[in-house]
């Protein structure tokens, strides 16, 4: 229960989303700037340009792979965010239901299946992700240049579609907020 409050207030602050924007790209950053180093030292002291090249190649799929693997991490995070904000939806149209005097009607039907929608669709945007995060060890060795930009184009729309998921809940949550404060504010006069 603690975690749970902890996470929500950091949710709340927007520090979560921008905390791990920030802690993914200093991840990639430093794999790409180690994984070209170890590229570049290894073209000097490596005899043959093909074996060079090879190492290279080596070098930058790898890093394109701690991408791929950190932008899966970014949209699950992205999932769990909607998660909560679907708790509190739910906590807060049930408050504005009881205000209002609208407790069981179609109106709060349709509230319910909006939030269960968006939940829908954040399962459905990250179970690739998922599934690639679950067999890292196969996909580190069986996917060529091509598979890994496929991959990498699906998962950051997946988590442009989920952005915009959270954003619209997090603003109907505070349109929610103020109608139940309005009812409060009405009822206490």
């Amino acid at each position: 229960m603690v975690m749970y409050v902890g996470l929500v207030s950091l949710i709340r602050s927007n520090m979560m989303s921008a905390e791990s924007d920030w802690l993914l790209a200093m991840a990639s950053g430093v794999a790409i700037l180690i994984s070209v180093s170890a590229a570049f030292i290894t073209i000097r002291t490596t005899p043959g340009s093909q074996l060079s090249v090879e190492v290279l190649e080596e070098a930058l799929h790898r890093s394109a792979m701690y991408k791929l693997i950190a932008e899966c991490h970014a949209l699950i995070i992205e999932e769990l965010q909607i998660r909560l904000l679907a708790l509190e939806l739910h906590s807060e149209y049930a408050s504005l239901n009881a205000l209002s005097g609208l407790m069981g009607s179609s109106r709060g039907k349709l509230q319910q299946n909006l939030i269960e929608n968006s939940l829908n669709t954040a399962s459905e945007q990250t179970t690739e992700a998922k599934l690639l995060l679950k067999d890292q060890a196969k996909l580190i060795t069986a996917v060529d240049k091509y598979e890994l930009d496929l991959m990498q184009a699906r998962i950051e729309s997946a988590k442009e579609n989920l952005q915009a998921v959270r954003e619209a809940m997090s603003h109907q949550l505070g349109k929610v907020r103020c109608q139940n404060q309005l009812y409060r504010e009405k009822g206490a006069a």
